[in-house]
């Protein structure tokens, strides 16, 4: 396993600037001190599974209402930007967000590294869904919008994931990120449920909205709206290219 050596959000050498808040099968879950990301002293990125019997998981009445909270989320923000409204969903999960909006007549496509995961999505949607993971997509490949919902967390390098979104955006287009938000486990870390996954090594990388910001300066994109959500103890992001 790769030892990580500073943290992925600002850069901070975490022996110096960080402190260990758990162990988990021996390996450090470290927060930084400076910008407060929550992440693991080695590279634990492919330690978990992602394949079509993990995101059957998400298939519940909350998933459901969460869905079609992010279908609208993704539609206001497509009628804003007022032209051809192509939109790309990085890591899917079950699809609902695809067949709302392929539904509504979006121009929609997804990316999901597991290609089991994928053939079942397209299948069950009817949406074109790449197999190839989103660093592998082809560059000339754009969309006008790019979202995800929980999936930065899952990548070691959370700018890497950035960067990696940001090829993939139009010029003038728009990213829209959800993921949790670590400015609520500032009292109870090793207790806070984002770090209690059903697989040990899930969130690699669990940003505050300070380490976010970090995070989009490096990748070259501008913060335009950023949103908390106390309930659910994550947050919303905006983010357009830097001019």
């Amino acid at each position: 396993m790769k030892k990580i050596d500073y943290c992925p959000a600002c850069s901070a050498t975490y022996e110096i600037q960080s402190q260990t808040i758990d162990i988990i099968n021996t390996v450090k879950r470290i927060k930084c001190n400076i910008c407060g990301t929550i992440f693991f002293e080695h590279d634990m990125q492919k330690a978990s599974i992602y394949d079509a019997q993990y995101n059957s998981h998400f298939l519940r009445y909350g998933d459901l209402r969460k869905a079609v909270y992010y279908a609208r989320v993704i539609e206001c923000s497509a009628i804003a930007l007022s032209r051809s409204r192509s939109i790309l969903e990085i890591g899917p999960g079950s699809g609902l967000i695809l067949l709302i909006l392929k539904e509504k007549g979006y121009n929609i496509e997804g990316v999901e590294k597991d290609i089991t995961t994928a053939a079942m999505l397209k299948k069950a949607t009817g949406v074109r869904v790449y197999s190839d993971g989103l660093e592998s997509l082809h560059e000339d490949l754009k969309w006008d919008i790019v979202f995800s919902s929980h999936v930065i967390e899952h990548w070691t390098n959370p700018r890497e994931f950035l960067i990696c979104a940001k090829k993939h955006m139009n010029e003038n287009g728009l990213m829209i990120i959800n993921t949790p938000c670590a400015d609520y486990a500032q009292q109870y870390p090793h207790a806070w449920h984002h770090c209690n996954t059903r697989q040990p090594f899930e969130h690699c990388s669990l940003m505050t909205s300070r380490a976010f910001k970090f995070c989009a300066a490096a990748a070259g994109l501008e913060i335009i709206n950023m949103q908390k959500h106390d309930k659910f103890n994550s947050m919303d992001i905006w983010l357009t290219k830097k001019t």
